[in-house]
């Protein structure tokens, strides 16, 4: 993958390289208010890290998940037993 930039260009990155250099690019903003890392990608290239980070959050917190913070989500209602009635008289 290749990230280009006006001032650099950098052929040779690994997938986990970029997605730490977005990451990089969320803290430094918060914690400095801006991060030099933003700059590197285009809006699309955000788009997909954004949808990268809420399938990662569905499958491993929401509902399509098999943790078991949510039991409600999978609680499905157990039989009870019959009773008997007793014959009147």
């Amino acid at each position: 993958m290749a990230v280009r930039n006006t001032s650099i260009t950098l052929t040779k990155v690994s997938n986990t390289s970029v997605d730490n250099a977005q990451q990089l690019c969320a803290y430094e903003t918060v914690s400095l208010g801006f991060s030099h890392w933003c700059s590197l990608f285009t809006y699309e290239e955000w788009k997909g890290f954004e949808y990268c980070l809420d399938i990662a959050f569905a499958g491993g917190y929401g509902f399509v998940s098999n943790w078991k913070g949510y039991p409600f989500a999978r609680r499905r209602p157990t039989p009870r037993p019959h009773r008997r009635r007793r014959a009147k008289g």
